[in-house]
């Protein structure tokens, strides 16, 4: 789930704010598109098996991982459940920042800026799983279970960081180290 390419950019724009270019703003912005996954399988007579795992607190054994049947047919051919099952993803990203490039030192082959200023990164991400199922050996029993996931990050703070550019001719080599400090 979730492995598809997605749609996404980034866009990088400023300008100098000096007429000797030494100091300089810049924006930068990256957007992953939130596209949306999908994903369904039906057991019929209990064929293919699925299984929906889980961590199951409630367990007389000590705590641990468990399984949900939605569609199973036993070693002895006996129908014991079938069902459907479906899953919906879909996950966003935004990073956005803004900030001072101050030059440090350029000697015509090698220069050094000083980057500061602030930085934004939000991360969404949703998931719900759905699923109905027929019990045989007692019933038909019929159940209905749908879990439902959202996470929510964002980061606000400052950036801090150096930019290097190596010329040599007619090429030049560029190197960004930067650290965000905020809080999510």
């Amino acid at each position: 789930l979730n492995a598809a390419e997605k749609d996404g950019g980034r866009l990088t724009f400023g300008m100098f704010l000096d007429p000797a270019a030494n100091v300089a703003w810049v924006n930068r912005l990256s957007a992953i598109n939130g596209s949306d996954q999908h994903f369904a399988q039906t057991s019929t007579g209990g064929n293919p098996t699925i299984v929906r795992p889980f961590f199951d607190v409630f367990s007389i054994n000590p705590p641990g991982e468990n399984g949900y049947i939605v569609g199973y047919r036993d070693e002895n051919n006996v129908l014991i459940a079938e069902g459907d099952i479906e899953v919906d993803s879909s996950s966003e990203y935004l990073f956005a920042e803004s900030y001072l490039k101050t030059m440090m030192h350029d000697d015509g082959c090698l220069r050094v800026d000083l980057i500061s200023g602030y930085q934004f990164t939000s991360i969404r991400t949703d998931l719900t799983i759905s699923s109905f199922d027929t019990r045989f050996p007692q019933g038909p029993i019929d159940t209905f279970l749908q879990d439902f996931f959202k996470a929510r990050n964002e980061f606000h703070g400052g950036v801090f960081g150096f930019q290097l550019e190596k010329r040599r001719g007619r090429f030049t080599a560029n190197a960004l180290v930067k650290a965000g400090f905020g809080a999510t």
